[in-house]
């Protein structure tokens, strides 16, 4: 994150930009915008996404949303080939 500053405060540092950029951003009187701020957060949620490309017509192939290896397992011997996709794009850090 930012040199010099501890990771819990650079991470809060960078949400509260985040939001308040985006705040600014999605109240401007009479903007127009490809992508409004507020429907990208909508768009974010990979369940309603799913949900909303179903309820367009889309061919949504087997998804499996769940925290239970039985199921996982149960899921890929079922379907052969998978494909896992993370429900958000977020840093993944270990105490590696």
């Amino acid at each position: 994150m930012s040199e010099g500053v501890p990771e819990p405060q650079a991470r809060w540092c960078a949400e509260e930009a985040r939001y308040g950029l985006g705040g600014i951003l999605a109240s401007l009187p009479g903007a127009h915008y490809v992508n409004p701020p507020w429907r990208n957060r909508d768009a974010e949620y990979k369940p309603a996404q799913l949900a909303a490309a179903a309820g367009c017509g889309f061919d949504v192939p087997p998804t499996l949303l769940t925290n239970d290896l039985a199921a996982v397992r149960a899921f890929v011997h079922e379907c052969k080939r998978v494909v896992y996709k993370p429900l958000r794009s977020t840093d993944y850090r270990d105490e590696r």
